[in-house]
This record gives structure tokens, C-alpha cells and sequence, in this order.
């Protein structure tokens, strides 16, 4: 998940593509309107949300808003320096990062780096959220069986844990698996 969306009423330069490839970007996406860029937000992820402002549709700090909200890509404005303190005051708490331009290859290339490395960082915190969810999610199955079976089968809570892990060991499957077949025979 490198790709990039670049939002701007003008199209991307080859300077700015230069850039995004050597800090490591593979793929960039372009939409002129925040209201294609939007909908491309929703169906799709990305890396990197890079909006230069101001949009044809709007100024670019409403989308900023949507995008930190609605998706885990870094999301950074770029706004022109006399507007750069009041727009960070706006979209600071979004964890929206505002690069000020006119822009140098050198100072983009820093704050793009350093997004690239965020987001890098955010991608491996997901995962290990992800993995966390589906471990409390099988965690909750087999609490949910060991209640069956206490109720059912008239098991003591003991019995009835090594009752699952038995059957997982012996029938080479996963305890999730053996917890969903315990409340499906239960539960019909």
C-alpha cells in the first residue's frame, strides 16, 4: 500500500513524481476535484493523501478533515505561506501535516520521508490491531462454547476448556473452529 493520491486543480509535475518515487510511493493517483477525490478516498486506500490547495470545489481544508477521519493514509496540505498558521490551527488536531509552498525538491523530499516512515508505522500498528480483534473474536467463541457446554453438558469450566483444546489437538483444527461447531450443535 505505497500508492499516492495527489489532489489538485493543476496536474502533477514531474518533479513532484520524482520525488514520490525516490522516497518510495509507487503508484500516484490523480483527482482535480475534491469531490473525485473523495469518492476515491472511499473506495480505495492509500498511503499518502497529498492536497494542494486551493481545490476547484473547495479550499482543501474539509477534505483534509475527511480524509484523516475516513481512512489511516498521512494526509498533508500543501497551502501557500501566508495562509500556512491558520490552516495548521485547523488541521492539526486531524494529524494533517501543512508543507508551506512555493516548495524546494529538498524540503518536500524531508516531510515526505518522514510521512512515508509514519505511515509505515501506522500500516504495522493496524495489522497488529487486526490480529488483536480476531484474537479477542475467537477468544469470545470459545468462551460462548464453554458456556454451552457448562449449561449443556453439565461440564465443569476446566473440563470444558480442555474439552476444546483436546478436540482442536486431535482433530488438527483450530479452537475457533471446534467453538463454532460446540454452539452450532447447541444452538439450533
Amino acid at each position: 500500500m505505497s500508492s499516492v493520491l495527489y489532489v489538485s486543480s493543476i496536474e502533477i509535475n514531474t518533479e513532484l513524481t520524482k520525488v514520490l518515487k525516490s522516497v518510495g510511493y509507487d503508484s500516484i493517483l490523480h483527482a482535480k476535484s475534491s469531490s473525485e477525490a473523495r469518492r476515491m478516498i472511499s473506495s480505495t486506500d492509500y498511503a499518502l493523501i497529498l492536497i494542494n490547495t486551493p481545490l476547484q470545489d473547495e479550499n482543501g481544508i474539509d477534505l483534509a478533515w475527511f480524509a484523516s477521519s475516513s481512512s489511516v493514509a498521512s494526509v498533508a496540505l500543501i497551502v501557500k505561506s501566508e495562509f500556512i498558521e491558520r490552516v495548521e490551527y485547523k488541521v492539526a488536531e486531524f494529524g494533517v501535516v501543512v508543507i508551506q509552498k512555493p516548495i524546494s525538491p529538498e524540503y518536500l523530499y524531508r516531510n515526505l520521508k518522514i510521512l512515508y516512515s509514519t505511515q509505515n508505522r501506522i500500516i504495522k500498528l493496524v495489522k497488529d490491531n487486526r490480529k488483536l480483534e480476531e484474537k479477542v473474536a475467537e477468544l469470545k467463541l470459545v468462551d460462548r462454547a464453554k458456556c454451552l457446554l457448562i449449561a449443556k453438558e453439565k461440564m465443569e469450566e476446566e473440563l470444558a476448556h480442555r474439552f476444546i483444546e483436546k478436540t482442536a489437538m486431535d482433530k488438527r483444527i483450530s479452537r475457533k473452529e471446534v467453538a463454532l461447531k460446540i454452539i452450532d450443535k447447541y444452538t439450533k
